[in-house]
């Protein structure tokens, strides 16, 4: 039973980790609002996946792993070094690029506003 007890704790901190704003909910909201729907679902569910990856690893003792075995510690530093680094040559790829403007355009000068008239 003392598993069991644990288990819930460790779940519920989970859940409530889930359902917390935070950078993740800026995220989400962020891509939903200037990319589409779809887009911000899509990024809701692999950050949702992340944490439970990271759970998983946490309660399968990923930290004793790492303090035992040197190369597979420095094998996870090399990828998340290749990871960093192919982000920021994709980052600075994309600077070069124009941006693209969506909506309509704006106008030029200042708004024009016509009172109706009546006909007495």
């Amino acid at each position: 039973m003392e598993y069991i007890d644990s288990l819930a704790l460790l779940v519920s901190v989970y859940i409530v980790s889930l359902v917390s704003p935070g950078p993740n909910f800026i995220i989400v909201t962020n891509t939903s609002m200037t990319v589409s729907r779809a887009a911000g679902l899509f990024a809701g569910l692999g950050l949702a996946i992340a944490s439970l990856t990271w759970a998983i690893m946490a309660m399968a003792g990923l930290g004793f792993l790492l303090t035992h075995f040197d190369w597979l510690h420095i094998t996870l530093q090399v990828v998340g070094a290749l990871y960093l680094i192919w982000l920021g040559l994709k980052m600075i790829r994309g600077a070069a690029k124009p941006l693209k403007t969506t909506g309509r355009p704006k106008s030029r000068g200042a708004p024009r506003c016509v009172a109706p008239t009546s006909s007495a």
